[in-house]
């Protein structure tokens, strides 16, 4: 017995390739922005603020980490409570960010 199978016609060929690219085009996109927030947190500062990151790390750095870890919030929390009131730290909602009379 002869296997049989469905050839494509060229339309569908067609609209495959361009689907290929398209999403190509689209992976290229979505992660190149986050190529780039990983490449600068692992690149200088100087070398940030010169413009010379673009895709690679420059200047391989840990100092942003490092500065991270160093900070105290990051490891307890929220220094105040999110219940409390934002200017005041009150319990309660205050007179000072309401003015009620």
């Amino acid at each position: 017995m002869h296997k049989r199978s469905i050839r494509d016609c060229a339309v569908d060929r067609v609209c495959y390739r361009v689907n290929a690219v398209l999403l190509v085009l689209f992976l290229v996109i979505v992660t190149y922005p986050f190529l780039y927030i990983v490449s600068c947190s692992f690149s200088s500062g100087q070398a940030l603020i010169s413009g010379k990151v673009v895709l690679l790390p420059v200047e391989f750095t840990l100092e942003g980490y490092q500065a991270i870890m160093e900070y105290r919030d990051i490891w307890t929390g929220c220094p105040r409570p999110y219940w409390r009131c934002w200017c005041c730290g009150s319990p309660s909602a205050c007179g000072k960010a309401i003015s009620i009379r």
